[in-house]
């Protein structure tokens, strides 16, 4: 699923690479769920992150987040990872949250090599993105617990028959 909806963003969103990432708040961190693009080293599919390397999971942004060549170069000091992204030739990123049931599940994230890549017209695409792929996202996590659920009944069924 994810490979088609990145297709489909990056016909109307500039990216170089891009990355849809799940937060989970009970072990305080962020997955990489699926990478794609150039590769952007550091940053690759089933990363695991600290949240805390990004904020404190009761201050998530619950709103685009565009970072351009200018901001990025006045934030290295303070993130580790920027300068490797500069180095990498990342000039602009995108980050939107993916907001379910008003929790932030994860952040659909997207990376240029161009200056100033990003526009109010791509944050407008990103909000309407992240939205689905939110609700898929959540889809997905209650579709897994179901199965969990549903093996656990049949395991304590099977004992019971025995």
């Amino acid at each position: 699923m994810y490979p088609e909806i990145i297709e489909e963003v990056g016909k109307v969103i500039p990216l170089d690479t891009a990355a849809i990432a799940k937060v989970d708040l009970d072990d305080a961190s962020v997955t990489l769920d699926h990478v794609t693009g150039d590769a952007v080293r550091g940053f690759e599919q089933a990363t695991v992150f600290d949240l805390s390397q990004f904020t404190p999971a009761n201050l998530l942004a619950r709103f685009v987040l565009m970072l351009d060549n200018d901001v990025l170069y006045e934030m290295r000091e303070e993130f580790d990872g920027i300068d490797s992204l500069l180095e990498q030739g990342v000039r602009s990123i995108m980050a939107a949250p993916l907001i379910h049931r008003d929790e932030v599940v994860g952040f659909l994230a997207t990376a240029s090599k161009f200056e100033h890549a990003y526009q109010s017209e791509h944050v407008e695409v990103a909000e309407r993105v992240s939205a689905q792929i939110a609700g898929a996202l959540a889809n997905s996590r209650l579709h897994a617990r179901i199965t969990r659920i549903a093996s656990a009944r049949e395991i304590s069924f099977n004992w019971a028959v025995m």
